[in-house]
């Protein structure tokens, strides 16, 4: 009986992930692209590579938000209390 060995290897690389920020915190993640390489080899001899771009959908929402700023950076009060415009500055 003879044995083939196969191997399967699959590379994802993102990149370009945006970060939301509103009022010095982090309030999203919105998704970037990634590249995607998969390699089949036979016998440990490389047999085929094929590769692919693709843009990815979606934010991930960051609820109430990271602060990116040291504490005394920031007005007093929670970000959801202060105005819009206090919030932008």
């Amino acid at each position: 009986m003879a044995t083939i060995e196969l191997g399967l290897s699959v590379d994802f690389d993102i990149s370009a992930l945006v970060a939301g920020i509103r009022a010095g915190l982090l309030v999203a993640v919105h998704a970037g692209s990634c590249d995607v390489t998969a390699t089949l080899a036979i016998q440990e001899t490389q047999a085929l590579t094929a590769s692919s771009h693709l843009d990815l959908p979606g934010v991930m929402k960051v609820s109430p938000g990271i602060a990116l700023l040291p504490g005394g950076d920031y007005p007093p009060g929670p970000p959801a209390a202060r105005r819009y415009s206090e919030r932008m500055s």
